[in-house]
């Protein structure tokens, strides 16, 4: 991937999640629009979320910090999109996406947004899968489950034949989540999953 094309990209999954309404209020506030409550049926929902993590150091079993002979620097991006089938059932996909480079202690945390694939780095899609959330009480609106299936879809992202830097487990992940807010006043709201 060149750089612009990468920047392009970079700047793509900056954006924050886009909701296209939720409930018909007349007055919106950031309150109104929470993860519990399901989209309306024809309504859709995309979710964006980046994560970047990276380290040089690292704890031994025993707790003792130790130099981790360079730095490690892990991307993660999760792009979620819902379809309302009803007001209390909607479905949707995931796709989460991953990039990893290893280099040494003096390299930039950035160097993985390059998105490349060498002896120090990997990106690809590792995560796919749909999901169905649902509101299981209909007078309790703030309440939904939301479950889904992840399946694995990169080959050896452990990288078990040592070619490459660890991307990922390999595995399948079956996600389940429990979401509730309440709101306590105009300018407070607990939200729990």
């Amino acid at each position: 991937m060149n750089k612009s094309n990468g920047l392009i990209f970079f700047c793509f999954l900056l954006l924050t999640a886009s909701v296209n309404a939720q409930e018909e209020i007349d007055t919106k506030s950031v309150q109104d629009y929470t993860p519990s409550i399901l989209i309306n049926k024809g309504q859709t929902e995309f979710k964006l979320f980046n994560s970047l993590y990276t380290q040089t150091l690292f704890f031994d079993d025993e707790g003792n910090k130790q130099d981790a002979g360079g730095r490690s620097t892990f991307y993660t991006s999760i792009v979620e999109y819902n379809y309302g089938l009803s007001p209390r059932v909607s479905i949707g996909g995931e796709l989460w996406f991953r990039s990893v480079y290893a280099g040494a202690t003096s390299s930039s945390a950035t160097n993985v947004l390059a998105f490349s694939n060498s002896s120090k780095s990997r990106t690809g899609i590792n995560l796919l899968g749909m999901k169905v959330k649902f509101n299981p009480v209909k007078k309790w609106k703030q309440f939904s489950v939301q479950s889904g299936l992840m399946l694995s879809v990169i080959s050896d992202p452990q990288s078990e034949k040592l070619d490459r830097p660890f991307l990922d487990n390999n595995r399948h992940l079956w996600i389940t989540k429990f979401l509730y807010d309440k709101k306590i006043s105009e300018k407070f709201q607990v939200f729990t999953q």
